[in-house]
This record gives C-alpha cells, sequence and structure tokens, in this order.
C-alpha cells in the first residue's frame, strides 16, 4: 500500500506526509485517487499525470503543478 501511496503523492514527497502526520490512502488500484487525512479534514486526490493534481475539499477543486505545491497546500490546512 505504501507504495501506491506514494504513486498518488509523488514519491519524493511521500516521506514528508508520512513525517507530518498526514494519512495517504489510496482508494484505486493504480495509486491515482486517494484520500489525505489531515487533522480533522480531508481531501479527495486525483492525479492527472506525472506533475498534475486534482484536490477537492470543503466543496471546492483545486489543481496542482507540482508535488511540492500539494503538499504545502496540505501544510497550509494544519
Amino acid at each position: 500500500m505504501e507504495n501506491r501511496a506514494a504513486e498518488l503523492v509523488g514519491k519524493g514527497a511521500f516521506r514528508f506526509y508520512e513525517e507530518a502526520g498526514i494519512s495517504v490512502r489510496p482508494t484505486s488500484l493504480t495509486g491515482r485517487r486517494g484520500i489525505l487525512s489531515y487533522g480533522a479534514g480531508e481531501a479527495y486526490v486525483r492525479r492527472l499525470g506525472l506533475r498534475n493534481w486534482e484536490v477537492k475539499s470543503e466543496g471546492r477543486v483545486y489543481h496542482f503543478g507540482s508535488q511540492w505545491d500539494l503538499l504545502a497546500w496540505i501544510g497550509d490546512r494544519l
């Protein structure tokens, strides 16, 4: 499961999610969709390509062009 989680958020950033206490739960066999849990919140994440993520949270949709931008966005919500 860790490999699929790393595929979802990016292999380079996955370690930072773990250290920050953010749960990464893939919901597809390919690891392209999943749920990020942080504190009392959750975000639904879909990886659209090599450097492209779509996030749905609190009724809004966000797009990110790097794994580090996605991590920073999650970090702002902690």
